[in-house]
């Protein structure tokens, strides 16, 4: 990220969800002499810390719900409800 081509949209959005956007961006900072590289290191550890909370408390809302209860096999098939529509 320092020197080269730049990135195109996928790829900045790769670069930004993996944290190498914002690590760059830290390292600007210590470069320019707003704070040190444990300071950088300190928020960058923070930030992903966050991260993967959020992304797993995602994941868990992703755990799919119990399945409704089907007919038992012993069900005669006429006593299922109409396919909408019949066929």
């Amino acid at each position: 990220m320092q020197k080269g081509a730049q990135p195109s949209d996928t790829c900045r959005a790769i670069l930004s969800y993996t944290g190498v956007v914002y690590r760059n961006h830290l390292q600007n900072g210590v470069k320019k002499g707003a704070f040190g590289q444990e300071e950088a290191d300190r928020r960058f550890d923070a930030w992903l810390n966050e991260k993967n909370t959020k992304i797993e408390g995602k994941r868990s809302k992703l755990i799919p719900a119990p399945s409704r209860p089907t007919r038992p096999a012993s069900m005669p098939r006429s006593a299922r409800p109409p396919r909408w529509p019949p066929s």
